[in-house]
């Protein structure tokens, strides 16, 4: 079944906006006066305006007999000049009507042709064949095309894509308990990455919408200097995903697992990344002011030169932390500009005996968990 496009997918109307009848007789009794009114003033104009009477003119009034022809010739001009002029009006008139008409005829036809698009696209994004990979990826670059060329059509691709994501990738059952993890080996298919990296870079348009990538396995996925601000990664997993310079400002990580990722100079500005795991990612230079790092995992985590400025990281596990990478910088001085550094955060010993951070962590405690 062929999803439904949006609003920039729906038919246009063909039936054009014609006159009422009555506003037509309205307008054809309007025509018949002005030509009687016309035919009198032709006729019986000289006559009034002088106060002549037709059958009163004698052989003396040869000068007022000149005047009253020369009166309807003059009248006969005009009559003759304003027809010239609606005509010409209303010639106007109908190559206007015909541009429009034709304009939106070229509309429609052009419609038309994006809707054929769409639906060959999505026909090849939905073969289920392993080995239709190539197809899927085709379908893939061709609703890119179509998401250029119509924004109209900008934000049904994007959700359409982001689903296609999910379905193909979803976060596999959990492993028995004694076997191997495969997470490690495993990377995301071509046409999925193709996906992403489509949504990643897709045309800065103004959208009402969170991008949906939840509880989706994105292993490995390359998203360097991905533009994602907002979306929702709840329960994904993301690791050893290449995040260099992604925006990702206010996205939900929720629960997310960024083990071994690498998003140096990555913008996670006011992110949520509560119970997330980033053991060994890699966060040089990242922007995680006003960040929720509650109950993060991050152990050996690299910190240096990130930006903790407001950021909450209460039950925080950093007791492995890379404590060397945050001393390279500021040392403690990265965590003293956090909101919420708390007992419950869990420092290695290097940084909580650092005085300063210290009375910083008791302050916290007091406000935060009343003792």
């Amino acid at each position: 079944m062929v999803p439904h496009r949006g609003d920039g997918g729906s038919v246009a109307r063909t039936d054009e906006k014609r006159p009422s009848r009555p506003q037509t007789a309205i307008a054809i009794a309007a025509v018949l006066l002005a030509v009687v009114a016309v035919f009198l003033l032709l006729w019986r104009g000289p006559w009034v305006l002088d106060r002549l009477q037709l059958g009163h003119l004698g052989k003396d009034d040869g000068p007022r007999a000149t005047v009253v022809a020369g009166f309807r010739t003059a009248l006969a001009a005009l009559v003759v000049g304003t027809v010239g002029v609606g005509g010409l009006y209303f010639t106007a008139k109908t190559l206007q009507h015909t541009r429009d008409k034709d304009r939106k005829q070229e509309e429609l036809t052009r419609e038309g042709q994006v809707t054929d698009r769409y639906i060959k696209a999505v026909g090849l994004l939905a073969t289920s064949d392993e080995k239709a990979i190539t197809a899927r990826m085709a379908g893939v670059y061709a609703l890119q095309r179509i998401m250029r060329d119509s924004e109209k059509d900008h934000d049904t691709i994007v959700q359409l894509l982001a689903a296609f994501i999910r379905q193909s990738s979803p976060m596999p059952p959990p492993e028995p308990v004694g076997t191997t993890t495969t997470a490690a080996r495993r990377m995301v298919p071509d046409d999925v990455q193709a996906a992403l990296t489509v949504l990643a870079h897709r045309p800065e348009r103004e959208e009402q919408f969170r991008i949906d990538l939840s509880n989706a396995d994105l292993s490995g996925a390359e998203l360097a200097t991905a533009r994602l601000e907002g979306a929702t990664f709840v329960g994904s997993r993301l690791d050893r995903a290449s995040l260099t310079g992604a925006r990702l400002r206010k996205a939900n990580l929720w629960k997310a697992s960024l083990e071994g990722a690498v998003a140096d100079g990555a913008d996670l500005s006011n992110t949520s990344l509560e119970e997330a795991n980033l053991t060994t990612a890699d966060l040089t230079g990242a922007d995680l002011r006003e960040s929720t790092l509650r109950s993060a995992i991050l152990h050996f985590a690299h910190l240096t030169r990130a930006k903790l400025d407001g950021a909450d990281l209460m039950e925080a596990q950093l007791m492995a932390a890379d404590g060397t990478a945050i001393a390279i910088t500021d040392g403690p001085q990265q965590l003293l500009k956090a909101r919420r550094v708390t007992r419950a955060t869990l420092l290695n010993p290097g940084l909580a005996a650092d005085p300063e951070l210290a009375r910083h962590i008791e302050a916290c405690d007091h406000e935060y968990l009343g003792g």
